[in-house]
């Protein structure tokens, strides 16, 4: 199975990915370990100090942050199946997870905490379904997606 990151346009996705997390825990006392892009993954990475904290899914969007408050009325869009693979990654493994979106033209990543360790949602969002983009390499996709309030988001530059 051929995966989307495989292409040109995935690996800047996967760069963009490193980028943020970068972003996020450069001055942190939490450490990141991404998964391989060579392989499908319920998320991105796992977020440790001595044990196992968190894990995260990155988003990196051609937006910035006065397009996501302006625009898009603060709620940031995400596939419904990846809040679906959030909750039952947290749930497997006894940890929180994070979503962390990368607005490319501010360098700039917003954090908002998803699930409990229980797997069980802990943010504010919406389904609905819409067309989006199928994958990073284009294409269109009629799909359920998340819409997450990210009015309290940790912000990071």
């Amino acid at each position: 199975m051929s995966l989307a990151i495989t292409t040109e346009r995935g690996k800047i996705s996967a760069q963009d990915q490193h980028d943020a997390l970068e972003i996020v825990f450069r001055d942190s006392e939490w450490s990141y370990k991404e998964f391989r892009n060579d392989k499908p993954s319920m998320v991105d990475a796992m977020i440790y100090r001595e044990f196992l904290e968190a894990v995260v899914e990155v988003k990196a969007r051609d937006f910035g942050i006065n397009q996501l408050r302006s625009t898009f009325k603060n709620e940031w869009l995400v596939s419904a199946h990846k809040i679906d693979s959030m909750m039952a990654a947290s749930a497997l493994l006894c940890v929180p997870g994070y979503f962390i979106l990368y607005m490319k033209p501010d360098r700039m990543c917003m954090m908002v905490k998803v699930t409990e360790e229980s797997g069980l949602p802990c943010r504010k969002y919406r389904m609905e379904e819409t067309w989006t983009q199928a994958t990073c390499n284009g294409g269109k996709a009629l799909r359920v997606n998340a819409f997450i309030d990210m009015e309290d988001a940790k912000i990071y530059k």
